[in-house]
């Protein structure tokens, strides 16, 4: 995509054929982001049309989700009519509506952090990747939903209401962007900001039948927060509903910041130009079986890609077995850190002891087992360079996103015994934290839905850097296999 206006044709079919319990109507409701902007620059509708018709749709159909933190249309006015007094209007997304993840900052907006703990301070700055989110023309209506400090995989954090999947509002839309991921596949925004440290962008992906790609670490603005630290996990992107959306999203962001030492993602608008790729197919899990339907998707997909001229190679899970230990341990220590960090953030009013029993529970399991700390930031370390070597035999790795469906609600609840928990989310995500360790990149896609309607989304992974591999093979799939298509 280059930074030319986008073209005014329809959102992809594949990607709006199958329609959730719960979503938005309205002409502009199947709209995704490259229409809208496209809309709106050839004036066939104005910003602040567009801006209306969102809040009416967030408005109909939140109360049923929980996607929405903090709704403030007065300020989305506002900044939409200081861009055009001021000429700022050829922005490659504006006047598209859109929500900012609550774990991030956006000056003029409350943030809690998805915690009691924090309370609800006005932040008196903007972070510096949501920063980059909205210089490419989007306009944050609010911000969106998500689990404390983004700590677990699904939207049920105490002290807020639980965010539903639209597809099935009886179970989960995972996490931890879950608002995000709801308000997009209920249609009441076209895309929506993300961020993704174990999986955070892929995981409500796949749970609800969305796109979610994690940029190569680096390849957008870096989070303040990871700075200084051993293993830096944590990537900023989007939820969207077609793949075009998230390619546009990343040549926008590239406007802002792009780092030289990766090839540019501009100009990636659809499957190119079809050179054979080596793909090796994972279905084996370290932490329990994968759900046999999610199996499926992952083996139709494999080949739907042999149609298009790919090797697919069924392969021995590649990771280590200590990987999925490590990480929680390492999790454990982010959690540990909360407490100097909330302080930091929130001034005084931060409450540590209001701090949900899972968050305690992972900062608990960092102190028990402080002593194995070096260890295994050594190992997280050197899994980069074992995952790079991976990939000079594959150019991209394909495996289920998740080991299950989207479960009920509940079965993740952040008040369980802490073993409990964590047996049900390594379960739950058993692979996606590998592409975090890593920095390399992956995608979610919406390949299919089960046979009881529940979205399941299977994983692709490149190398590093290598994002645009992805977005092509996303492209590729969408057209000619389809997204969210039952399985038979």
């Amino acid at each position: 995509m280059s930074d030319a206006a986008p073209t005014a044709a329809p959102a992809p079919a594949s990607a709006s054929d199958a329609r959730p319990r719960i979503v938005a109507d309205g002409p502009m409701a199947g709209w995704d982001a490259v229409e809208t902007a496209s809309r709106v620059g050839a004036g066939e509708v104005t910003a602040a049309e567009v801006l209306d018709a969102a809040l009416a749709r967030v408005d109909a159909v939140d109360a049923h989700i929980g996607g929405l933190f903090h709704l403030d249309g007065d300020r989305a006015h506002e900044v939409l009519a200081r861009r055009q007094r001021s000429g700022d209007t050829d922005r490659p997304l504006h006047g598209v509506p859109t929500a900012v993840k609550d774990l991030d900052q956006l000056a003029g907006m409350p943030t809690t952090f998805g915690s009691r703990a924090a309370g609800g301070h006005l932040s008196r700055r903007t972070d510096a990747p949501v920063r980059q989110f909205v210089d490419t023309g989007l306009i944050a209506l609010g911000k969106s939903a998500a689990p404390e400090f983004g700590m677990t995989p699904t939207g049920e954090g105490l002290g807020f209401v639980p965010t539903r999947n639209p597809w099935d509002p009886d179970h989960t839309v995972g996490g931890s962007s879950s608002g995000a991921a709801a308000l997009v596949a209920a249609r009441a925004l076209p895309i929506a900001h993300a961020v993704d440290g174990g999986g955070s962008i892929r995981i409500p992906a796949a749970c609800a039948g969305l796109v979610g790609l994690k940029p190569t670490y680096g390849r957008l603005v870096e989070d303040e927060d990871m700075r200084g630290l051993p293993v830096k996990v944590v990537s900023h992107g989007v939820v969207s509903r077609s793949v075009r959306d998230t390619a546009a999203f990343m040549a926008a962001a590239e406007r802002t910041f792009r780092n030289p030492a990766m090839p540019s993602i501009a100009g990636v608008d659809g499957p190119g130009m079809g050179a054979m790729r080596r793909v090796a197919m994972i279905t084996e899990s370290l932490t329990g079986p994968v759900d046999p339907e999610v199996t499926e998707a992952v083996e139709r997909t494999g080949s739907a890609l042999e149609a298009l001229g790919h090797r697919v190679e069924p392969v021995a899970l590649p990771f280590p077995a200590s990987l999925t230990e490590d990480f929680l341990l390492y999790w454990g220590a982010l959690a540990q850190g909360l407490t100097a960090s909330g302080y930091a953030r929130v001034g005084r009013a931060f409450r540590p002891g209001l701090l949900d029993p899972w968050t305690q529970g992972l900062a608990a399991h960092f102190r028990r087992n402080l002593p194995r700390l070096p260890l295994a930031i050594r190992r997280l370390r050197a899994f980069r360079h074992r995952y790079a070597a991976f990939t000079e035999r594959y150019h991209v790795v394909l495996s289920p996103t998740l080991g299950t469906l989207p479960p009920e609600l509940g079965w993740l609840s952040v008040e369980l015994p802490f073993e409990t928990h964590r047996e049900r989310v390594e379960r739950f995500v058993p692979y996606t934290p590998a592409w975090n360790v890593s920095g390399a990149p992956a995608v979610s896609l919406p390949m299919a839905r089960s046979r009881s309607g529940l979205p399941i989304g299977v994983h692709l992974g490149a190398a590093h850097g290598d994002d645009r591999t992805l977005l092509e093979l996303a492209f590729a799939l969408e057209a000619s296999a389809g997204f969210n298509v039952p399985l038979g």
